[in-house]
């Protein structure tokens, strides 16, 4: 008899077979997207704690939209903040490795992508309002953590190095703030 635990176990690793996985990756096209690191007042910045990874409000870059109305759009979403002041800081562009999946969603990206082409914001609050996301990725509140506590967490290496060099070019853009 199976157990749950293998039950999971085996649905991960079915997740994880997709048919990107008989294609070149490297032909893959990156995935679009706008990621903002805002200032939440002195020493600090509106990021989540996921416990594994720290993420600032961002996303996919929708067709017909420019980079910086899709940060704009993002933040507003998943946070409910107006963002004032949006300067494009930087372009990171990183590749997703084979164990990234974790759910249906990250397996149809992987299958279509090949990893992020982001392009780097900073911003200020200018207002806060309720989440406007229909997509169930609202945030619940507007966490504003110390800036020092984030970079000391997006300094640790990761098991993947891509994911390593895209926490440390975080890090040194949150450094300037």
């Amino acid at each position: 008899m199976i157990t749950s635990i293998e039950k999971a176990a085996l649905a991960i690793n079915e997740l994880k077979k997709t048919a990107a996985d008989e294609v070149d990756r490297d032909k893959l096209p990156y995935r679009p997207s706008s990621e903002v690191l805002i200032s939440g007042g002195p020493n600090r910045v509106v990021v989540r704690d996921a416990g594994s990874y720290m993420e600032f409000p961002g996303g996919g870059i929708e067709e017909g939209e420019s980079p910086i109305e899709a940060a704009a759009r993002e933040v507003l979403e998943e946070t409910g903040i107006k963002v004032e002041n949006l300067k494009k800081i930087k372009r990171i562009k990183f590749d997703w490795p084979a164990g990234w999946i974790k759910n249906t969603y990250d397996k149809k990206m992987y299958e279509k992508f090949r990893g992020k082409d982001v392009h780097l914001f900073t911003g200020e609050i200018g207002s806060i309002g309720r989440p406007t996301s229909k997509e169930g990725d609202a945030w619940n509140g507007v966490p504003m953590l110390p800036v020092k506590g984030v970079i000391e967490k997006l300094t640790k290496p990761q098991k993947d190095p891509n994911r390593t060099k895209y926490n440390l070019e975080r890090a040194a853009e949150l450094s300037l703030m």
